[in-house]
């Protein structure tokens, strides 16, 4: 297996540091440079502050970088919250977050995101989600 580390390039620079200590740069490379996409697939739910996560997603990005986010959501009708609850509920019990419909859409805009587009869909394995398009 072959990976290669992209990060801004001071960071890059302290990872090919490693990658040499560890002896794995036959296996691994590096790539310095600016973020114009970040994708996140069912992760917010795992992250203690997610508005802090998303402010920092934010900053990350170049001037008109794409965030795309796909997370399951609660839906509004109960017929529907249910197909999310299998999902949801170990979750919770878990102590992890899930949003509401429409919650998410709505923080990415509440921490300063220029456009947010919302899409629904039922093809995911798991649970229905949500698919978040945000611009800086």
């Amino acid at each position: 297996m072959h990976g290669c580390v992209f990060d801004w390039p001071e960071t890059v620079a302290v990872a090919a540091a490693n990658i040499a200590h560890a002896q794995l740069s036959n296996r691994l490379e590096t790539l310095g440079g600016d973020y114009d996409l970040i994708w996140c697939s069912s992760v917010l739910h795992f992250v203690p502050d997610m508005t802090a996560a998303l402010r920092k997603i934010h900053a990350a990005l170049t001037p008109g970088g794409v965030f795309v986010c796909v997370q399951a959501e609660i839906a509004p009708t109960p017929d529907d919250a249910a197909r999310v609850l299998p999902y949801d509920l170990p979750m919770r019990m878990l102590g992890r977050t899930v949003t509401r419909q429409g919650e998410l859409a709505q923080l990415l805009r509440d921490t300063g995101w220029r456009q947010v587009e919302q899409y629904g869909t039922s093809d995911f394995p798991m649970a229905p989600v949500q698919v978040l398009i945000a611009r800086t």
